[in-house]
C-alpha cells in the first residue's frame, strides 16, 4: 500500500471544510483493501499509534482532522458495484467502497436505471465519509438518512480484526451485542443503552438501536473503520417534479411546509428547504436568479409514480401553495433542466456562506439543530430574537420538513466573531431545550464536543465512553472525535 510522510503530501489531509482546524500526522497511508486496512490499524494498535480515518474532507466538525500519527485515506476504497440490471420494482443491493465519491454512485446508480436515495448537499463526500455521520440532505424527509439504506458492512476494528455484517445478524440481547469476526472469534460489547432525541434526525453521539449495523454507520470513524457498505437502491423514478415558491412571511411558508408535510393536496414530497430572505439576498449577490422582495423561500421536489402524470402533481402543488398565498414569482416545473438549475440553487447557498466568511479571513460557524415535530416554529422566532438583538449578518436555511435548520453566522470582525461563538452556544442551548439535537447531520467531530455534553446527561455520555472504550482500548481510532483525547 502507498504510504508518504513528506509535507506536500500530509497538507491535503490535515483540515476539513470548517477551515477551523488545522491538524498534524506523520504520515498519510492509502490502502486499497480490507486487508491492507486491517495489517495497518494491527501494526498501529500493536505501538499505541494514533489512526484518523480521512474520506473526501467535505465535513464540517473537524472529524477528519488528524490529531498527530497516521492518516488513514480512504480515496482507494473505490470499488462500485456491479449494478443489477433494472427491473420495475422492488430494492437492489450492491457494494461499494468507502472511497467512491456520492456523486459517482449516484451517477453509475442512474445510467443503471436505480436511485439511491441519501442526499446530502456535497457531491464530493465519500460514501465512507457519509456512513460515519449518517449524513442525510434534502430527500431525508421522504427516504430518510444514510443509515436507513444500509444492508451490511465490511469493517476493520480498531486492532486489525475483520468484521462482516448484515442488518440482523448481529442484535443486542441481555445487555451485550456480539460482534463476530472473520477469524473466528467475538467482540462483546455492552449494548446501547441512552435514550435519544425525539427528532426525526440524530447524529449526535452514537445510535442507541440494537443493530450492530445501526452502531456503526453514525459513529464517525471511533469505533470500526468502514472499507465497504451494502446499499439498498430504489428503480429510477421516471421524472421528477420541482419548484421555488415564494412567500411574503416567514409563517406562511412554514405553515406550507406543515400542510405538504401532512400529504394535504394529495402531495407527498421528497424535500421541503427552507430559505429565509437574507438567504435569498446572498444568493442574489452572487448572481443567481431568486423571487425580489420574498421574506422565506420553499424548495421541493417529488419523485412521479410510474405511470403518474407531472401535469396532475404540478397542479396539487400549485393549488396548494395558493391557498398558503404564495406569490406569483414562484414556478413549479416538471422538467429535468429545471430541478438540475434548482438543486444548483440551493447548493449554491452554503457556498455563498463558506466564500464570504473565507474572504473576511474566518471559519465556518453555523448550527446544524432539530428539533422535535411542531417545535420548528417557535424555536425559530426564539433565534430571531437572539440573533437580532446582536446585530450580526446571518442566514437561515434547511431541511424545514424534517424541523432541521441551519442558522449561519457571517461575522465582519474578530469582535463579531468571537460574539458569534458565544451566540452560537446560545442557539445550541435553545434547540436543547425543546428537545432537539445539536447535531442532525453533520455528526459532532472535534469542534462539537461540548454541544454533546448539553444534549445528553453525564450517564449516557458514560455509556458512550464504556461503547468507544470496549471496540477501542487503546484509543487509537478517531482521536479526539466525539470525546477528548
Amino acid at each position: 500500500m502507498r504510504r508518504a510522510r513528506d509535507p506536500d503530501a500530509l497538507a491535503a489531509y490535515l483540515e476539513d471544510a470548517s477551515r477551523a482546524l488545522h491538524g498534524r500526522a506523520d504520515e498519510v497511508v492509502w490502502p486499497e483493501s480490507a486487508g491492507e486496512v486491517s495489517e495497518l490499524l494491527a501494526d498501529c494498535c500493536a505501538k499505541g499509534i494514533p489512526v484518523t480515518v480521512s474520506g473526501g474532507g467535505t465535513g464540517v466538525t473537524g472529524g477528519r482532522v488528524p490529531l498527530g500519527g497516521v492518516v488513514l485515506a480512504t480515496d482507494r476504497l473505490r470499488r462500485c458495484g456491479p449494478f443489477p440490471p433494472a427491473r420495475a420494482g422492488g430494492e437492489a443491493l450492491v457494494e461499494v467502497g468507502a472511497g467512491v465519491p456520492l456523486a459517482e454512485l449516484h451517477g453509475e446508480a442512474e445510467r443503471a436505471g436505480w436511485f439511491y436515495p441519501p442526499d446530502p448537499t456535497e457531491e464530493g463526500a465519500y460514501l465512507g465519509g457519509t456512513l460515519a455521520t449518517n449524513a442525510s440532505g434534502a430527500r431525508s424527509f421522504r427516504f430518510g438518512p444514510t443509515r436507513a439504506w444500509v444492508r451490511a458492512v465490511e469493517a476493520v476494528l480498531p486492532d486489525g480484526r475483520i468484521v462482516r455484517l448484515a442488518r440482523g445478524q448481529s442484535v443486542a440481547r441481555g445487555g451485550r451485542l456480539e460482534l463476530p469476526t472473520v477469524s473466528g472469534d467475538r467482540l462483546v460489547v455492552p449494548a446501547p443503552n441512552w435514550a435519544p432525541p425525539k427528532t426525526r434526525k440524530n447524529a449526535a453521539g452514537y445510535h442507541p438501536g440494537p443493530d450492530a449495523v445501526d452502531l456503526l454507520v453514525g459513529s464517525e470513524g471511533t469505533l470500526a473503520v468502514i472499507v465497504k457498505a451494502t446499499v439498498a437502491l430504489r428503480p429510477r423514478p421516471p421524472g421528477w417534479i420541482t419548484g421555488l415558491l415564494a412567500f411574503p412571511s416567514e409563517r406562511q411558508a412554514l405553515e406550507f411546509v406543515a400542510a405538504a408535510r401532512r400529504g394535504e393536496g394529495r402531495v407527498s414530497p421528497a424535500s421541503l428547504e427552507f430559505l429565509d430572505a437574507a438567504s435569498l439576498r446572498l444568493l442574489a449577490r452572487r448572481g443567481e436568479r431568486v423571487p425580489e422582495g420574498a421574506e422565506a423561500a420553499v424548495v421541493l421536489d417529488e419523485p412521479l409514480p410510474r405511470g403518474g402524470h407531472a401535469e396532475d402533481l404540478l397542479d396539487r402543488y400549485a393549488a396548494l401553495a395558493d391557498r398558503h398565498g404564495a406569490s406569483p414569482e414562484s414556478w413549479l416545473s416538471g422538467e429535468a433542466e429545471d430541478r438540475r438549475r434548482l438543486r444548483a440553487l440551493r447548493h449554491a447557498l452554503p457556498a455563498a456562506v463558506n466564500e464570504t466568511v473565507t474572504r473576511r479571513g474566518f471559519g465556518k460557524l453555523g448550527t446544524d439543530t432539530a428539533v422535535p415535530p411542531g417545535r420548528l416554529p417557535g424555536l425559530l422566532e426564539r433565534y430571531r430574537r437572539i440573533l437580532d438583538e446582536a446585530g450580526m449578518e446571518y442566514v437561515v436555511f434547511g431541511h424545514a420538513g424534517d424541523d432541521h435548520l441551519h442558522v449561519n453566522l457571517i461575522p465582519s470582525s474578530e469582535h463579531e466573531a468571537e460574539a458569534g461563538r458565544r451566540l452560537h452556544e446560545r442557539l445550541l442551548e435553545a434547540a436543547v431545550e425543546v428537545g432537539g439535537t445539536v447535531s442532525a447531520e453533520h455528526g459532532i467531530g472535534k469542534l462539537r464536543r461540548q454541544a454533546l455534553a448539553r444534549m445528553y446527561p453525564p450517564e449516557a455520555l458514560a455509556a458512550m465512553r464504556a461503547t468507544k472504550a470496549a471496540f477501542d482500548p487503546q484509543g487509537i481510532l478517531g482521536r479526539g472525535t466525539l470525546f477528548p483525547p
